[in-house]
């Protein structure tokens, strides 16, 4: 009686290998774009937080009749405002956004205007939102940067630029929200 060889043969392993090698290389890709979007949709959540927080500190400011440069209270924090919106540096107080989960730069003045930059993480330092300080009877420009990948502005229905949220008050103008194309 002879006995038989048990085991898998050369061309079942090669067609095997041959197979996961497809999967990978479909696979891949994708896994890489999911990060992508991951950072985008952190981005454009800190931009939504970053644009609500600005409108109700506006319209706490509005509410309490206090002067354009006077200091609100959000959720026992006190917010420096400026020209009737919040200032650079409290502005990530009054959106609630912190370390760990976001990379938040230093104020600077960008040709006289101060405004802070707020990456997805310390990683990708190209991916942020650039909240720039309001000037005297404007909004603050609110926008989106995804490093690395093609962008462009949407006009909006209302002649401004296209803003992302609906249900923003009347005369909010966030600036420019890039969109990746």
């Amino acid at each position: 009686m002879r006995l038989r060889a048990r085991g898998f043969t050369l061309i079942e392993l090669i067609v095997v290998i041959t197979i996961l090698g497809i999967l990978a290389a479909v696979a891949l890709p994708k896994f890489v774009a999911l990060q992508i979007d991951a950072r985008i949709a952190k981005a454009n959540s800190a931009l939504g937080s970053v644009k609500s927080a600005a409108a109700l500190a506006h319209s706490i400011q509005l509410t309490q009749g206090l002067a354009a440069n006077t200091s609100v209270v959000m959720e026992g924090v006190i917010i420096t405002m400026v020209n009737g919106y919040p200032a650079a540096a409290s502005i990530t107080a009054a959106a609630g956004i912190a370390a760990p989960d976001f990379s938040v730069g230093a104020v600077t003045a960008v040709a006289g205007v101060n405004q802070i930059r707020i990456a997805t993480d310390a990683g990708h330092p190209n991916c942020v939102v650039i909240y720039q300080e309001a000037a005297i009877n404007a909004s603050p420009i609110v926008r989106t940067l995804e490093g690395g990948r093609k962008t462009k502005s949407l006009p909006s229905a209302a002649g401004g630029t296209f803003n992302g949220l609906a249900g923003l008050p009347s005369g909010w103008n966030p600036g420019k929200m890039l969109l990746t194309v």
